[in-house]
């Protein structure tokens, strides 16, 4: 049996240009649009019965969402996880703060300690349950070779051996 999954990223929730606020929900109608255009995707893989949602980053405009657009995106969230579709999450680079020290914007996912709810800020390997079988991901989220280079203290030659690797440890699992 075929695994069926939707994958999308960049919603960028927070865009404000060419809109205005709307009288009705006093919420900026930009956000209103993409609000509508996820949750028509949130509600075809539930309509379909996917086996997975991968949304692959820059959830938000920058690393720092309002609460409204966090309580937006959290509730279309759990409409998937509700309807027991695993939600898989990569982090992408609106999404962080620029330093692995601080909390990305997608953190509070981590906190909701469901067991189909997965958020990815590192090069991680995964298997994902899903209705028709396991799903195995590997996950590369947004890499700041800056990051790294803080972090590690490596040179930019060090930098990429050290992502090839990392990605190499990761296909080997799947061998």
């Amino acid at each position: 049996m075929a695994i069926r999954f939707l994958h999308t990223a960049d919603i960028h929730f927070g865009m404000g240009h060419y809109g205005h606020i709307d009288p009705k929900t006093g919420l900026h109608t930009r956000l209103i649009d993409f609000k509508n255009s996820f949750e028509f995707l949130i509600d075809y893989a539930i309509t379909h019965s996917l086996d997975c949602f991968i949304f692959a980053g820059d959830a938000y405009k920058n690393c720092y969402p309002t609460p409204t657009q966090q309580r937006i995106l959290i509730k279309l969230f759990l409409k998937l996880l509700e309807k027991n579709i695993p939600v898989v999450i990569i982090v992408g680079n609106h999404d962080h703060p620029g330093n692995f020290s601080r909390a990305h914007a997608l953190d509070v996912f981590y906190h909701l300690k469901h067991p189909l709810c997965f958020v990815f800020s590192k090069i991680s390997f995964l298997t994902v349950p899903t209705k028709s079988g396991p799903l195995q991901i590997i996950s590369v989220p947004w890499l700041s070779a800056g990051n790294i280079k803080k972090e590690k203290n490596l040179s930019s030659q060090e930098i990429k051996n050290y992502v090839l690797e990392e990605i190499k440890n990761m296909t080997s699992l799947i061998n």
